[in-house]
C-alpha cells in the first residue's frame, strides 16, 4: 500500500455536485461552483501535506532572473526529482524554507495568446481562412485579420511540472469543472462547452512541449446524473492520447479519480515513474 493517504482529499472534491440551476447564473458563477474549486485547492493543500509527511520537502522558490515568479517545490526525499507548482500561500505555509532558483517560466506558463499557437504552426500569416473582403468582415478582413484576436489568451486554473535531474518530463496544465443539474436528473447542456474550447486549445499547446498533459478535475456531478459528457471527454482522452505522443489528457470526475491523479503525482516523487497513459491504472500498484 503506499504510504500516503489522499481519501481525504477525494471525499473533499466529491462532495460538492451541482444542484439545481438558477436563471441566468452560469454553473461558474453559482455559490457552489466557487465552493467547487474551494474543494480543489484544498485537495492541493491536503496533497502537500501528505508528500511532506511521507515522500517529500516543500520549498518555496524565490526567483534567479527579473520576469520569473515564485513558485512552490515539492522535492523528493528519495532521488533527484521534484514538482513546482503555481505559488500557493497554504501551501508555502507548509514549506521547510525558502531557496532561489532559475525556473523556466515556460514550465509553469498557463496563459497563452492565440496569436502565438497560431504562428508555431502557420507562420504569420496571412491566413487562408481569414475573410478576404469588407463585405464579410467591416472590421477585420484581409490584413487587419490579426486584430479579430489580438490579445486574447487561452487560460487554465492551474500550471505544475514534473522534473527530474532538472529536465521537465511532463508540464502539467488543470482545469476545474464544475456542472449543475436543473432537474436533479441530468446536467445542464452548457457544461461542457468552455471545456470543450479548452480540449481543442491544450493539443496546440502541448505540441510545443515534450510531454504536455491536460488534467481536468470535474465535479462529481458528471458522474452522478446523466448526461453525454462523461463519455465524450474520457472517449477523446483515449483518442488524444493514442494520437499524440506529447498529449496526456486526464479527465477525473469521481472520489476514486481524484485520489487516483493525485497519486499519480506522488509515485513520481518516490520514484520518478510518469502517470501511465491510464492514469486510473495507478491504482493497480495500490
Amino acid at each position: 500500500m503506499p504510504r500516503w493517504d489522499f481519501t481525504h482529499l477525494g471525499d473533499v472534491i466529491a462532495t460538492y455536485s451541482g444542484g439545481p440551476t438558477l436563471a441566468g447564473v452560469p454553473a461558474g458563477g453559482r455559490a457552489e461552483g466557487g465552493e467547487f474549486e474551494a474543494a480543489v485547492r484544498d485537495a492541493w493543500t491536503t496533497f502537500a501535506r501528505e508528500v511532506r509527511r511521507t515522500v517529500g520537502t516543500i520549498w518555496v522558490v524565490n526567483p534567479q532572473r527579473s520576469g520569473q515568479r515564485r513558485v512552490v517545490k515539492i522535492e523528493s526525499r528519495s532521488g533527484p526529482r521534484a514538482i513546482y507548482w503555481d505559488y500557493s500561500s497554504d501551501i508555502a505555509a507548509l514549506a521547510e524554507g525558502e531557496v532561489t532558483e532559475d525556473v523556466p517560466p515556460a514550465w509553469l506558463e498557463r496563459r497563452f495568446l492565440v496569436a502565438d499557437l497560431l504562428e508555431a504552426q502557420l507562420d504569420a500569416g496571412p491566413y487562408p481562412f481569414a475573410p478576404p473582403t469588407e463585405q464579410d468582415s467591416a472590421r477585420f478582413h484581409g490584413e487587419a485579420y490579426p486584430a479579430l484576436f489580438a490579445g486574447r489568451t487561452t487560460n487554465f486554473d492551474f500550471s505544475g511540472a514534473l522534473v527530474d535531474s532538472g529536465v521537465l518530463k511532463e508540464k502539467l496544465l488543470f482545469e476545474y469543472k464544475y456542472a449543475k443539474s436543473s432537474n436533479n436528473d441530468s446536467i445542464d447542456g452548457n457544461a461542457h462547452e468552455r471545456l470543450a474550447f479548452q480540449v481543442l486549445q491544450y493539443v496546440e499547446i502541448a505540441l510545443r512541449y515534450p510531454s504536455c498533459s491536460l488534467n481536468v478535475i470535474a465535479a462529481q456531478a458528471f458522474s452522478e446524473y446523466r448526461n453525454k459528457y462523461h463519455p465524450a471527454f474520457n472517449q477523446q482522452a483515449i483518442r488524444l492520447n493514442d494520437t499524440f505522443r506529447q498529449v496526456q489528457f486526464r479527465f477525473a470526475a469521481c472520489r476514486s479519480d481524484y485520489i487516483a491523479l493525485f497519486d499519480c503525482f506522488a509515485y513520481f516523487l518516490l520514484d520518478g515513474s510518469l502517470p501511465p497513459v491510464d492514469y486510473r491504472r495507478v491504482r493497480e500498484r495500490s
